[in-house]
């Protein structure tokens, strides 16, 4: 969505939608991909006939975007969901590096794995292979901490 362009009601459904993908799913909408994504799900939204409870109907649309293999992401910092191919990776595992092998690998971060298949063609034949990315965060002195409060 271009931001001059947009409508008031649009900016309201982006501010809500924004809030229920951090604080229900820890996840966030970053980048280009999150733009598109953001932009289509508004669009559907008013073929829906704009419900009137915004935030119930997006919980319900979402409930399988935002993929977790167990737990749910406890971010250090504000959350960094990737995305592969216009769509959300499924959060796959976190790793806190706390005081193990301190001098080869420093302490005070953790690593988030991410994953999802995307579709290539291999000599002609439609295939798919494994989109894999990670995500590392520090913690900021001063910062709240977790933006994830999952109590």
């Amino acid at each position: 969505m271009d931001v001059v362009n947009m409508t008031i009601e649009e900016m309201e459904f982006g501010g809500i939608l924004l809030s229920v993908v951090e604080d229900q799913f820890c996840a966030s909408l970053g980048g280009s991909d999150g733009e598109d994504f953001r932009s289509t799900l508004y669009s559907e939204f008013v073929r829906c006939g704009r419900p009137k409870n915004v935030k119930k109907w997006l919980k319900e649309r979402l409930i399988d975007q935002f993929k977790c293999i167990s737990e749910k992401p406890r971010w250090m910092n504000v959350p960094q969901w990737p995305w592969c191919d216009g769509e959300p990776m499924i959060f796959i595992a976190q790793y806190d590096q706390k005081n193990q092998f301190e001098d080869e690998l420093g302490n005070g971060y953790s690593i988030y794995v991410f994953a999802r298949k995307t579709n290539v063609s291999v000599l002609g034949h439609d295939a798919w292979k494994p989109c894999v990315r990670t995500v590392v965060q520090a913690k900021l002195y001063g910062s709240r901490g977790d933006v994830c409060n999952l109590g």
